[in-house]
């Protein structure tokens, strides 16, 4: 069952759009310890690091450093950047041990969760605080300064269920940079049953970290530091079950981030030159939403809601003023189930937005899902979403002075409003559980058009008078059109009680008048993880990942293609084995490849991890 396509809990075979679940096992035989990694799971994503702990994630193509085109979930609170779009995954106060499952929606949902569902949704449902009773314990440790500490405690007060987990880690991804990166976070959740259809979900979570930034051999705007985090948040979600096709929830959440970013760019000796470059930026968001699920007739089901958002975003060195910017923004959605024979099932659904810069957008689905028996399912579908541009994008204005002099105009903004980014996706997909063989398959056919992408460009900033820049800025712009086809799978394959096989794979053709754009998406990616559990407690799994040549935009480059192995076993002892456990994983026993840029280079590394619950 999963709840992330149209809000209403459906099986995979009645969803109208393609999902992956990764679920607890899948999760624990990877041997990943960062929530991004996962995505490499997924048929058409792919995944890499432009820092330390600072991953960055794309599904099919338009890949850059933000992950600004896809909506990322934890527990129903949306969590990315408006002044970047980007997803900061190093800031989620999200461990590993705590999530349930994870459900990926292939392809656009703006249907359902509004403006940020550009190219898929990423929907992280963590485990409700009754599931972790008592302590629990994780330490890591390993090559590259690699270190990882998580405790739990869950407990319970008659009607009430609490889990406070605490967590820490740290380490460094490339050798040639300085990446070097920690983090360390607390989240608490509540689960509180008030009667016996309503019940409170409360939770609230606060990360800080450190980054190492900049570049060896850069002397002057980009130079080796540390830059700091700060992100936090509080949630409370009201839920009512009346039966079981009628259910009311009320949520609200408020959520803050600051980067703090600032050096003293060396020069001509101090006092004669000495340059603050501060690269800091803070951002706050308010969000209250409503949603109804009803079935106002005998084979038809409905979910509605309404939204209100505020963000908040300050950044004096990105948009040249001290001024906090601030928009509010407003969301009504629906989505009907309609079953018209045992056999067909219609789908149709659209959120209406009003967005701060781009006014008021409609994103319509709709879906027709054929059953020939419960166990197949063909699926055919059309959607449209909207992106609507980020705070960087609409106001950036950013320089560097030196006592009254502008040294380099850097950026400026667009000349108006820019529109935003649309796309028109249609596929066909097929579900088939075959029980007989222990296998379950997942096809998807897809085509996917966008106009309106915003990117980049230099432009002209004469008659200003620069002392170091060349008379040009880069300022954002409403440029290319791009089409994206393909062909995708999933199997799961339990040949065994104790062995199960995950293997994904996309094919994807990316066309562009751009041609960075025309290649920010690998042609393959395959991956297949393989685990088993052997007698005395032993588990042994491993993951291949393969990925095509292709170019990461912004800061990124070309990378060549890349094969790579991960390796994990584990043996689990005491008397409550389910927990106690001590583990060897190898990540990338093959020889190196470069993500993000050719000289991020990532080699072999091996950790120890010792697990405990009492």
């Amino acid at each position: 069952m999963v709840l992330s396509v149209s809000r209403l809990a459906q099986p995979l075979t009645e969803a109208p759009a393609a999902v992956t679940v990764i679920d607890q096992d899948m999760i624990r035989a990877s041997g990943f310890t960062e929530i991004a990694d996962l995505l490499r799971l997924v048929p058409g994503f792919n995944v890499a690091y432009t820092r330390g702990l600072h991953p960055t994630a794309t599904y099919h193509g338009l890949a850059d450093g933000f992950s600004r085109r896809m909506q990322v979930v934890v527990d129903g609170r949306p969590v990315y950047d408006p002044n970047f779009g980007e997803v900061n995954w190093s800031e989620l106060p999200v461990a590993m041990e705590d999530i349930d499952h994870i459900e990926v929606v292939r392809g656009p949902n703006a249907a359902a969760y509004g403006a940020n569902a550009f190219l898929a949704v990423i929907n992280i449902v963590t485990r409700h605080a009754s599931d972790n009773p008592g302590s629990f314990a994780s330490l890591s440790g390993g090559e590259n300064g690699m270190g990882r500490a998580v405790y739990r405690y869950g407990g319970a007060a008659k009607d009430l269920n609490y889990r406070l987990t605490v967590s820490s880690r740290e380490g460094n991804r490339f050798g040639a940079l300085p990446d070097t990166a920690r983090a360390t976070f607390i989240n608490l959740r509540g689960d509180y049953r008030v009667s016996n259809t309503d019940d409170l979900l409360m939770q609230i979570g606060y990360t800080q970290g450190a980054q190492g930034q900049g570049f060896n051999d850069t002397p002057f705007f980009d130079i080796p530091r540390k830059s700091h985090t700060e992100a936090g948040f509080a949630q409370l979600r009201w839920h009512r079950v009346q039966d079981a096709q009628n259910e009311l929830s009320l949520q609200y959440f408020h959520s803050s981030f600051r980067n703090v970013d600032e050096w003293p760019a060396p020069g001509l000796p101090a006092p004669i030159f000495v340059l603050p470059v501060n690269l800091s930026y803070s951002a706050v968001r308010d969000d209250i939403e409503f949603q109804q699920i009803v079935s106002p007739l005998k084979n038809v089901r409905a979910v509605w809601g309404i939204g209100l958002r505020q963000d908040r975003a300050r950044s004096p060195s990105y948009y040249g003023t001290t001024e906090t910017y601030s928009g509010d923004s407003q969301r009504l959605f629906g989505h009907v189930e309609w079953r018209i024979t045992p056999q067909w099932l219609a789908h149709g659904g659209a959120m209406v937005e009003r967005h701060y810069f781009t006014g008021t957008g409609v994103s319509p689905r709709f879906a027709l899902n054929y059953l020939p028996t419960p166990d197949h399912s063909f699926r055919i579908g059309f959607t449209k979403g909207l992106r609507t541009p980020t705070f960087t994008e609409q106001k950036s204005n950013q320089s560097y002075r030196w006592s009254g002099f502008l040294l380099d105009q850097r950026s400026v903004p667009p000349p108006g409003m820019l529109r935003p980014e649309e796309i028109l996706s249609r596929e066909i997909g097929y579900v088939g559980e075959f029980r007989n063989i222990g296998v379950t398959l997942d096809v998807r056919l897809f085509q996917d058009s966008f106009k309106d992408l915003i990117g980049s460009t230099k432009v002209p900033i004469a008659p200003v008078v620069e002392l170091l820049g060349d008379g040009t800025a880069y300022t954002y712009r409403n440029l290319h059109t791009v089409t994206m086809s393909g062909f995708e799978y999933q199997v799961h394959w339990r040949p065994f009680t104790a062995t199960r096989v995950v293997l994904s794979q996309g094919l994807l053709k990316l066309d562009s008048s751009d041609t960075e754009t025309a290649r920010s998406g690998p042609g393959d990616t395959s991956s297949l993880l393989v685990s088993h559990s052997f007698p005395a407690g032993v588990d042994g799994s491993f993951g291949f990942y393969k990925v095509g040549a292709m170019t990461w935009l912004g800061d990124g480059d070309p990378v060549a293609r890349y094969d790579r192995l991960d390796l994990r076993l584990a043996k689990r002892f005491g008397a409550n084995r389910s927990h106690n456990e001590i583990a060897l994983t190898v990540q990338n026993a093959l020889r190196y490849y470069s993500e993000f840029r050719p000289e991020y280079q990532f080699d072999q590394r091996a950790f120890v991890t010792l697990t405990l619950g009492m």
